[in-house]
């Protein structure tokens, strides 16, 4: 017989030293965050110029690269799986090929926004055009949502009209198989940029990969064994791809109008500026949220009314540029008080919300806190 109580104090504690195992893994995720925001910040500004423009142009260059490279290959690859769609008549090799023709396009709008990004006009976009490419992500998540309903319609009418008649042969068989092989390729190299576009782009590849495994199943089952399997795996084909755009869309629409850092990434940028001077008495408001895929920061520091402009001025501009060299952050704005009195713009965004109580905590406690989470 089962000793209930036995088991719940068998779970609780389970339970106990899952969530003391996940608060530490976070905490030394957290320390790690600190000492490569320190490792950054040791270097002085010619040296974190050089570094950053090397790591850009090195991430720019391989984009770019590898950009050219998806869309000369899905170029063939589209002329070698409409060559078996219409070998085979199979609505699975079809929704393929849909997915292919879906690929070049996306190509074609990453490698555009690239340049559209790279060859930025200062004067008339004065912090660049880097959120172009949540926004072209955007738009090629809605091409390939729209493509794929198309395809379940097309595959609907198929069996209404009774106008299915797959037939595969040693040539689709090849040509997806091959196909399969040089996507698997692709999706490694482009797995390994750490870029949205690039991201992207292995996206694509993982999709064609499934795609052309579940098509050649869909079509040679319906071939062999039961036709209604062909128009079954265009069906799973299309949905797996819009879900997986769905989702792709979602994640990138947050970028697009500001959605808030989490607090952990909020702590590295307080961390950072209630340590940057001694003149700088507590932090009054700290925003960090989405520009693009990097973040915006403002900054409301306190400190001492009787200080001169120049003072305050240096210390302030200091804790901008140092925050600016964070690789993850697009811009920086650190306003200065001489009292707590929260965000001045809250109540233009917010007219209905309570006012936000200000933050009073003096350098010596925000010390012993991050001591304490590090």
């Amino acid at each position: 017989m089962v000793n209930i109580p036995f088991c719940g104090n068998v779970y609780a504690k389970h339970k106990a030293k899952k969530a003391i195992h996940s608060f530490y893994k976070r905490q030394e995720h957290l320390k790690s965050c600190h000492e490569e925001d320190e490792e950054i910040l040791s270097r002085n500004d010619e040296e974190h110029m050089n570094h950053h423009q090397n790591q850009m142009d090195s991430k720019a260059k391989w984009d770019d690269i590898i950009a050219k490279l998806t869309l000369g290959i899905n170029l063939i690859m589209i002329i070698a799986k409409l060559a078996a769609a219409y070998l085979s008549h199979s609505m699975s090799v079809i929704s393929s090929v849909v997915d292919s023709v879906m690929d070049i396009t996306s190509g074609a709008v990453i490698w555009g926004t690239l340049k559209a990004i790279e060859k930025s006009n200062p004067h008339k976009y004065p912090i660049g055009r880097s959120r172009l490419e949540p926004l072209a992500v955007l738009i090629v998540s809605m091409i390939m949502i729209f493509a794929n309903v198309m395809v379940i319609y097309e595959s609907t009418m198929a069996i209404v009209q009774q106008t299915l008649d797959p037939e595969v042969n040693i040539e689709t068989i090849v040509i997806l198989l091959t196909g399969t092989c040089i996507k698997t390729v692709l999706y490694i190299l482009c797995r390994r940029q750490n870029t949205p576009s690039s991201q992207l782009l292995a996206q694509d590849q993982l999709n064609d990969i499934f795609t052309n495994i579940v098509a050649l199943i869909g079509a040679y089952i319906g071939h062999r064994f039961w036709i209604y399997a062909d128009p079954i795996g265009a069906y799973l084909v299309a949905t797996y791809i819009i879900f997986n755009w769905i989702n792709t869309a979602r994640e990138q629409v947050p970028l697009l109008i500001g959605r808030a850092a989490t607090p952990e990434f909020i702590n590295r940028i307080s961390r950072i500026a209630i340590s940057h001077h001694e003149k700088i008495i507590a932090l009054d408001v700290v925003y960090v949220y989405h520009l693009g895929c990097n973040f915006l920061v403002e900054i409301h520091v306190l400190m001492d009314g009787g200080l001169t402009l120049k003072e305050s001025h240096d210390i302030s501009e200091g804790l901008q540029k140092k925050v600016e060299r964070l690789p993850y952050v697009e811009r920086c704005f650190v306003h200065c008080d001489y009292e707590l009195d929260g965000d001045e713009h809250l109540k233009k965004f917010r007219i209905n919300a309570e006012p936000a109580s200000p933050k009073t905590e003096s350098p010596s406690q925000e010390a012993d806190s991050s001591s304490q989470t590090a």
